[in-house]
């Protein structure tokens, strides 16, 4: 009897603790949840005294440059006089608008899930206060979900300050993290900064889509929402629904003024998300941060979300620079945005070396897969000495080689710390004579290397707790199966052990740098031991890449930002928006704008778009270096109907009239920043280099004459 006394005893402990784990999301590593079977509380609507801002409360703070600081007393939003043109920017609108505050949470506890934000829920209840500094103020909020007796109690202090003429917004986010039982999963911060309903033509709001978005508010279309997710999608706690962006910045026009805004701290957690409202609706352009990664998931029947059990405890930060008068346009707000970020050290102080010639990049592909197992040799290292030592012939004097697959595995490399080069594209001795051929012509030699993901070997894990396979286009597609290459992303806790061992294999092996491929457009949080944030990811790969470059050149992919700071040339730079363009929706050159001069890129190759001439003319439109990708063996698309072919062959005489084409005009612009773009009239723009140099681009099928000149169809024009 007591045997079955012990055996029952058990049995309920074991319930108990299984009971304990289901209603307790602080165990385990995340907890899940039927959004459907979730209660919504949204906030309640406290009444215009506390949402929109009123003149006769503001108290002047301080001040700095051309900027003066003041606090609305009774709705605690702050408001910007820049004094030169006497423009303001306020933090709230001026009138009341529901859910307009200068914070937003998103809070779940338990089976409820709460929409707080800083109007309704901590203004109206009087559980908020300010504190004057020397330059600037602190706001500090509790957060509830009622004002008499709440369960939530959420302190924030968000503090302004004034420094150099900008703005700097901080938050700390550690006392919103300190309760097990309530999950801040993500905070919206000051998305009415800069809002405008009364618009005027050339008013816009920028975009970090792609290369650049122009959002011209003036013209009237449906209402339209635009999330960009800074550094791409986290593979780790996906959640679809944004494009990707490269650069933590964003800006808005209004008037005779304009400002652009960098995210400083909490860039990896961020999303920055604009909306081109209805006509009498306010326009929006603002970043949120996912402070706890979070995982939504629909399937037919129902959706279910998944919320980690840890969150980041560490700082958001966003710098506001602002400009008036002819200074407010688009390439202004690239202008600041890039002074900032030089500041920060995120980009390089250094300008570009003026060499006199502009280099063309070439990416030779070594081994590739086609399909599941098969391999295929493309170009030995001899041949790539012959392809380049032809286009050297030509008349091509400056050239970088990108080597694609010529490591283990080849495109499809194997884990970093395993990976050598291959031996079936050539001996030691090879790489040797190819490396001295091409460093006695001053050409730089780069081996193309993924340092995050591998094609197998232990992984990271999501937030589920399951290993991450990511699927990643194939840009060969067109010639190579599969359409889609999977991959495995490396555990946060390897990567310097996997980077150090291949360095160290790689130290006598003679070549100029490395090509950083993967890190350039992925990031991700890990949850296979501690969460490992993406902030805390970011910090990490960025080390690596730092002592990647160093004795060595570096190249990137994509040019996410945070890894840019050693970089010295960047390719496959976005040239395009993710989202549709259109009369509202406008693609522009933020990114060129903001590096041109600083780290040399290139798009993707001009031989792999559907349109050569249209990539070669935005090539030119950009400041780009021209860029091809190529191959020894004669490989055609699939489709039969395609005449595409990445033979080198085939794309000699385009590299070397290319070459000779681009050096032409920016040889000795290519430490010359971008002062000002725009569009001329349809089908021609005009890019403007600091020298007061006009290069002007023509997309239409006819002449066009501007100003007494004539810029041939299809074709482009330096003007000094």
């Amino acid at each position: 009897m007591a045997f079955y006394k012990k055996i029952t005893c058990g049995l309920l402990s074991i319930a108990m603790v299984l009971l304990f784990v289901a209603c307790n999301p602080s165990t385990g590593k995340s907890y899940t949840y039927k959004t459907g079977e979730k209660k919504i509380v949204l906030p309640s609507n406290a009444g215009v005294e506390y949402r929109a801002v009123s003149s006769d409360n503001l108290e002047l703070i301080c001040s700095s440059g051309l900027i003066e600081l003041y606090l609305d007393t009774q709705t605690y939003a702050v408001v910007i006089k820049e004094t030169s043109l006497g423009n303001y920017w306020y933090s709230l609108p001026t009138e009341n608008v529901d859910g307009a505050a200068i914070l937003s949470l998103d809070v779940s506890k338990g089976e409820t899930l709460y929409k707080l934000n800083s109007q309704d829920n901590s203004v109206a209840f009087g559980k908020v206060q300010y504190e004057k500094k020397q330059d600037g103020v602190w706001v500090s909020y509790t957060l509830s979900e009622k004002k008499d007796k709440p369960t939530i109690f959420l302190p924030v202090t968000v503090k302004y300050t004034l420094k150099d003429g900008s703005l700097n917004v901080d938050i700390n986010c550690k006392k919103l993290t300190e309760n097990d039982s309530i999950k801040v999963e993500t905070i919206e911060l000051l998305k009415y900064l800069g809002a405008t309903k009364a618009v005027q033509n050339g008013d816009f709001m920028l975009v970090p889509d792609g290369c650049g978005a122009k959002i011209n508010t003036a013209i009237v279309t449906d209402k339209q929402n635009y999330n960009l997710k800074v550094y791409g999608e986290d593979y780790a706690a996906t959640n679809k629904g944004s494009k990707p962006a490269v650069v933590p910045a964003f800006g808005a026009k209004s008037g005779t003024g304009a400002f652009g805004a960098i995210i400083r701290r909490g860039d990896a957690l961020s999303t920055i998300s604009a909306t081109k409202a209805n006509q009498g609706e306010y326009n929006t352009v603002g970043a949120s941060f996912a402070i706890t990664p979070t995982q939504l998931v629909t399937n037919e029947d129902n959706q279910t979300k998944t919320v980690a059990n840890q969150s980041y405890t560490g700082d958001l930060s966003l710098c506001y620079r602002f400009l008036s008068g002819v200074n407010a346009t688009y390439s202004g707000v690239a202008a600041v945005c890039r002074e900032q970020l030089i500041r920060d050290a995120v980009l390089s102080t250094q300008t570009v070396e003026k060499t006199g010639t502009y280099p063309i990049n070439v990416t030779l592909i070594g081994e590739t897969k086609n399909g599941k197992f098969k391999n295929l040799k493309l170009t030995t290292f001899e041949q790539a000495q012959e392809i380049i030592a032809l286009l050297k012939a030509k008349g091509i004097n400056s050239l970088n080689l990108c080597y694609s697959g010529a490591l283990s595995g080849g495109t499809g490399q194997s884990n970093l710390k395993s990976s050598n080069i291959l031996g079936k594209l050539g001996s030691k001795s090879k790489i040797e004579e190819l490396y001295t051929y091409m460093s006695t012509q001053e050409f730089g030699l780069f081996f193309d290397i993924n340092m995050l993901t591998m094609d197998s070997g232990s992984r990271a894990r999501n937030i589920t707790d399951d290993k991450i396979k990511v699927e990643i286009n194939n840009p060969l597609y067109k010639y190579f199966e599969p359409k889609t290459i999977s991959r495995n992303l490396i555990k946060s806790s390897e990567i310097e052990d996997n980077i150090i061992s291949f360095m160290t294999d790689m130290r006598d092996m003679p070549f100029t740098g490395y090509c950083i491929n993967d890190a350039g457009s992925i990031l991700y949080s890990d949850f296979s031991d501690d969460l490992v944030t993406r902030e805390q990811m970011k910090s990490t790969v960025a080390e690596q890449a730092i002592s990647m470059s160093t004795n060595r050149q570096t190249m990137a992919k994509n040019g996410n930002f945070y890894i840019l700071k050693n970089v010295d040339y960047i390719l496959d730079i976005p040239m395009d928006t993710g989202y549709k363009q259109s009369q509202s929706y406008e693609c522009i050159p933020f990114v060129q704008m903001i590096l041109h001069g600083i780290i040399d890129y290139s798009g993707k190759p001009v031989n792999l778009a559907d349109d050569y001439t249209k990539a070669f003319l935005k090539s030119i439109e950009y400041g780009t270096a021209l860029s091809l990708e190529m191959s020894f063996e004669d490989v055609s698309a699939k489709n039969k109907d395609d005449k595409s072919n990445l033979c080198y062959e085939q794309w000699v005489s385009q590299a070397v009239s290319g070459y000779k084409t681009f050096n032409d005009l920016f040889s000795d612009l290519r430490d010359a920043r971008i002062t000002n773009h725009y569009v001329v009239a349809e089908n021609l723009t005009c890019t403007v280099y600091n020298n007061m140099t006009y290069i002007y681009v023509n997309y239409s099928q006819q002449d066009i004459t501007y100003n007494n000149l004539v810029i041939k169809a299809n074709g482009y024009l330096r003007v000094n």
